[in-house]
């Protein structure tokens, strides 16, 4: 039976074992040991200033691409990069180590692992389609959005006196909602977002006493669970915060603790919670600490060995495990001596943070610039 050239990507496969060949001549073996999936280009009426072709090919596919310089009568490999102007199908694993643009429609007929940024859709006409369901293991909030209203658990007016339980609404937000309550009675003006990017904790300190106010991420100190010790999935909160004037802070603190009503920890004295594991930066010298507690029966502390200066941002990170809980600052893991936790098999928790004024019109110039939860990665 008379056989045919095998075509790929409407190229005769003969062809591609010329280019090869041309290739070999000038940079020596290259990886052809799989066949050939995809060449962009051949030439119609010779080589020109500029030709490029890029050739797929090896299982899982490689890149390569050259051009041609009419100067020096060559071949210039300039890989690294991958443009397909034509349909172009992989029925194996592809690895792209740098940066992808995909300029038409794209399908993928099983699972996709973007280990970086991934941007669908340019601009408001894109439309995405997802037909299955969706699984985040991380929920963030930048603040980049400038809508909120404030309210009473109950959705009426929110309320300004001492023990005040409210919501922050945050339209489009992955959390949906923060929780507070003002530790005094609030007299000033509620200005969350008088910076884009930024949540300004100040603000809900009106100065007129030593005014505190604590947070619940993502609904009210009971309900809002992001850690369940039954199901064993380790998870982690994280924060940015910068603070203008550490002086000024009589108590800071973030992490999780026990979900349970909010007079447990009344007074933003976080060491009255039955069990929790934050940092906590317990007075106005700036020092960082990270604590636990288990059952009520008694704090467990140790020094970070870090200082929080005047103007200072800094992240930080709680991680529940099944049997344990760990700290880093800026990234890195805090050594703990005293400060371990083991959870109970019925443990619940919650994501926390709270600050308290040092003295009467007092401000820390707090600010919160990202609250992330998620699956320990």
């Amino acid at each position: 039976m008379k056989s045919s050239p095998r075509l790929v990507a409407g190229v005769g496969a003969s062809c591609l074992v010329a280019i090869a060949a041309i290739v070999y001549a000038q940079f020596g073996p290259l990886p052809f040991d799989a066949p050939v999936r995809y060449v962009s280009a051949l030439p119609s009426a010779g080589w020109f200033p500029g030709q490029e072709v890029r050739i797929i090919s090896g299982n899982p596919p490689s890149v390569v691409s050259w051009v041609w310089d009419a100067t020096d009568n060559d071949w210039e490999r300039t890989d690294l990069k991958a443009g397909f102007e034509d349909a172009a199908v992989f029925d194996g694993a592809v690895t792209i180590t740098g940066a992808a643009v995909l300029s038409s429609t794209v399908q993928f007929q099983s699972s996709v692992s973007a280990n970086g940024n991934a941007t669908l859709g340019s601009n408001d006409v894109d439309n995405i389609t997802i037909n299955g369901p969706m699984t985040s293991n991380v929920i963030l909030e930048t603040f980049d959005r400038q809508a909120w209203h404030a309210v009473e658990e109950d959705y009426t007016a929110a309320v300004v006196t001492d023990i005040g339980e409210n919501y922050l609404i945050l339209p489009g937000s992955q959390f949906g909602m923060f929780w507070y309550s003002f530790e005094q009675a609030f007299a000033g003006t509620l200005t969350p977002f008088s910076v884009a990017g930024e949540l300004d904790l100040s603000s809900f300190i009106d100065n007129v006493t030593t005014d505190g106010v604590d947070f619940t991420f993502g609904g009210d100190p009971v309900t809002a669970i992001y850690y369940d010790e039954d199901n064993s999935n380790n998870t982690y909160c994280e924060v940015s915060i910068t603070l203008a004037t550490i002086a000024n802070i009589d108590e800071l603190y973030f992490g999780w603790r026990l979900n349970e009503a909010r007079t447990a920890i009344d007074g933003n004295d976080i060491s009255t919670a039955n069990t929790y594991a934050v940092f906590r930066v317990p007075d106005n010298a700036g020092d960082v600490d990270i604590e636990t507690e288990l059952n009520g029966g008694g704090t467990l502390n140790d020094d970070s060995g870090q200082t929080w200066a005047d103007a200072g941002t800094n992240i930080l990170r709680v991680s529940l495990l099944a049997d344990s809980v760990t700290f880093a600052y800026n990234g890195s893991a805090v050594t703990q001596t005293n400060a371990v936790l083991n959870l109970d098999a019925a443990d619940r928790m919650v994501c926390i943070l709270g600050i308290q004024n040092s003295a009467v019109g007092a401000t820390a110039g707090a600010v919160l610039n990202y609250v992330e939860i998620g699956r320990t990665q």
